[in-house]
């Protein structure tokens, strides 16, 4: 799914996540574009509604502040934000399964996660 140009349905789908369509990223290459939509596909595809709830809601306000990425340091920190705030017994999700399918994502599909969330909050 290489976008050849940037059409209205391709906008608004670079827009919504990356919230920043007048501001170059019409010239972000595609395979950036097809990677995040491609992880994204695939985790939803691994996680159920409920479980993608407790991801976006264990750490309301998420940002993605550090340069550099640790996958690991992710999985802890929404491990930990849901204990503390049990967001995970709100949905009736057990913590062990949500860390097990953190765990079994790649960097990069962690990385999109992270990106999501930072991206709805």
């Amino acid at each position: 799914m290489f976008f050849k140009t940037l059409n209205d349905q391709n906008g608004a789908g670079i827009k919504a996540p990356f919230h920043m369509l007048n501001t170059g990223a019409e010239y972000v290459l595609p395979w950036v574009i097809d990677s995040y939509f491609s992880a994204i596909g695939s985790i939803t595809a691994r996680f159920s509604t409920n479980e993608l709830h407790v991801l976006l809601n264990a750490k309301p306000g998420f940002a993605l502040a550090e340069s550099r990425f640790n996958s690991a340091a992710f999985i802890r920190e929404i491990i930990a934000s849901c204990l503390k705030n049990l967001t995970h017994k709100r949905y009736g999700v057990t913590l062990e399964k949500i860390e097990k399918k953190l765990q079994q994502l790649n960097e990069r599909q962690t990385f999109m996660i992270a990106m999501w969330i930072h991206a709805f909050w």
